[in-house]
């Protein structure tokens, strides 16, 4: 894949900052389905949402996709969906991906370790609806071996992107479509792993 290791946008205290590399994210999304945002969001929002994310209390949230830890009162996680839902970046995400009518943002921190049952197994998003793109935001700098994020075509099987998460405020946003699949390994060693796992939503 063809990535821009520059930012393609900064999210801060005072919204998104663009830096015109609009081609660079829609050329990554026209051909694989995903887009990397290198450094995502700003340090200052990193430290408050990762101070949350620390003193929270994490459970075990069990799927028949896997498994993984989150907060039971979602304070990290509400802080990153109000992070992400400014209305200027739902406008960019429209024009280099295509995706229309984009009108907030839903989603959860999510830890996982290494164990068995810490992975998620294929699956499209779509048992919501309306949601129309994915994302991922790394919250941690622990380094870590196993959990590869892969996005796959679901007719041919054909891997489309794989991905690590090792930089602190880096992330990945990816289609949510009947004609794509996604996946996380088993971590395998290290972290633990911490990502702010959300959705890009419609109009119901």
């Amino acid at each position: 894949m063809r990535r821009c290791d520059l930012p393609l946008f900064t999210i801060g205290t005072n919204g998104p900052r663009f830096f015109n590399r609009n081609a660079v994210a829609a050329e990554q999304f026209a051909l694989h389905r995903a887009i990397v945002a290198p450094v995502a969001i700003e340090e200052s929002l990193l430290v408050a949402v990762t101070k949350l994310a620390d003193r929270g209390v994490w459970v075990e949230d069990v799927h028949a996709l896997g498994d993984f830890l989150t907060e039971p009162t979602p304070l990290a996680g509400r802080a990153m969906e109000l992070t992400l839902q400014h209305p200027t970046l739902l406008r960019w995400l429209e024009a280099v991906t295509g995706c229309a009518s984009l009108s907030a943002v839903q989603g959860h921190i999510a830890r996982t370790l290494p164990h068995e049952n810490h992975r998620l197994r294929w699956h499209n998003d779509l048992n919501v609806p309306n949601r129309r793109l994915a994302i991922t935001v790394n919250l941690s700098d622990a380094p870590y071996e196993g959990a590869i994020f892969e996005l796959r075509d679901v007719a041919t099987k054909t891997d489309l992107f794989r991905f690590v998460h090792r930089r602190l405020g880096d992330a990945v946003i990816f289609e949510v479509a009947s004609r794509s699949e996604h996946r996380v390994t088993r971590m395998v060693a290290g972290g633990p792993r911490c990502v702010f796992a959300g959705w890009f939503v419609g109009p119901s």
